[in-house]
């Protein structure tokens, strides 16, 4: 047994050990790509500097951050901006005309390596004190920004924008994100002919506790499809409304880029979701969203969204004091049906 032990402890210095030479390896090569950028670019002469930001994850992250992109470029307009995140969520900003270059990092430990080597004349680091790299579990301190800030206490000081411009100790006006659609985008997703009008619904969150019953999902969207005109269309990635036979009910779970999900959002009469990444892309293409939140592990009343989500203009935030999963159908129907009459 302690033979045992002690083969699975070497096995995992070994599997962590060979993460860090990878870490080491591809911030050569990104040291590489920036140096070219400062070479190529007219960085560093005159009054142009090379500015970065890091935010790794996740989408509803990214997404909800978007603004402080914009005060970044207010705040450097001269200056190449450059967004490092995962290769997953490049898209998610890639198009953003206040941004230079998206730089694919695959974990924070190489974005570190890279901030070290001194090839950023300037950097912002959105993640909070306390942040370890997923991949290598190195922690890394917080040198700059508002290090009080945890994930134990981070939704106490507001929503998502508010929280990570302190932890990057930049200023930001409190707006609704944006997301950049290009137009091939929008022209694949217009030939995929979805009906309309119709409502779009995301049921399952990538944490547990957000998400509602299956059950009352189906239930929900029986009554859209007997009360109204519209289709209903499941966006996500695992579907909640699987065992529907309706032909007015369309699933494109895991069907689509994150993009195509933000124009099939943009182009709906209505949201309906859990507290997710897909929320915060209904606030930023300006889709009116019913939103279901509950307690979330100590925090019993939080706000993640900016804008118009936040003030009410272009949202029903609708807060259970428990676990999301026991917000009453009735509550939802309601919150539903009155954006429809």
């Amino acid at each position: 047994m302690h033979t045992t032990g002690l083969y699975k402890a070497m096995l995992h210095y070994i599997i962590k050990c060979g993460h860090i030479v990878c870490c080491v390896l591809r911030a050569l090569c990104g040291a590489i790509f920036l140096t070219g950028i400062r070479i190529f670019c007219g960085v560093g002469r005159g009054k142009r500097r090379l500015t970065g930001m890091v935010l790794l994850e996740h989408m509803g992250d990214i997404v909800a951050s978007e603004p402080i992109l914009r005060s970044l470029r207010r705040r450097h307009p001269r200056d190449y901006l450059v967004w490092a995140t995962q290769r997953s969520y490049g898209d998610l900003i890639r198009h953003h005309p206040e941004l230079d270059r998206v730089l694919s990092v695959q974990c924070y430990t190489e974005w570190r390596i890279l901030q070290r080597l001194g090839l950023f004349d300037d950097s912002y680091d959105l993640h909070f004190e306390g942040y370890h790299c997923p991949v290598c579990g190195i922690y890394f301190g917080k040198k700059m920004g508002d290090r009080s800030l945890n994930f134990k206490n981070y939704y106490d000081r507001g929503n998502l924008l508010r929280v990570f411009s302190d932890s990057a100790g930049l200023p930001v006006e409190n707006v609704s994100p944006r997301i950049y659609i290009p137009e091939v985008v929008a022209a694949k997703v217009a030939s995929w002919d979805i009906p309309a009008p119709y409502i779009v619904i995301h049921g399952r969150a990538r944490q547990a506790q957000r998400g509602w019953q299956d059950g009352k999902w189906m239930l929900l969207a029986q009554r859209i499809l007997q009360k109204n005109n519209y289709s209903v269309v499941e966006i996500g990635l695992e579907p909640v409304l699987s065992n529907q036979a309706d032909p007015r009910i369309l699933s494109y779970c895991a069907r689509t880029s994150l993009l195509e999900m933000a124009e099939i959002i943009r182009e709906s009469r209505l949201f309906v979701g859990v507290e997710s990444g897909p929320a915060h892309l209904a606030n930023a293409v300006g889709t009116f969203g019913v939103i279901i939140t509950g307690k979330y592990f100590g925090f019993s009343d939080y706000l993640p969204y900016s804008g118009a989500y936040a003030d009410g203009s272009n949202a029903r935030i609708l807060r259970h004091e428990g676990p999301a999963a026991e917000t009453d159908l009735e509550v939802v129907w309601n919150a539903v049906s009155e954006k429809l009459i």
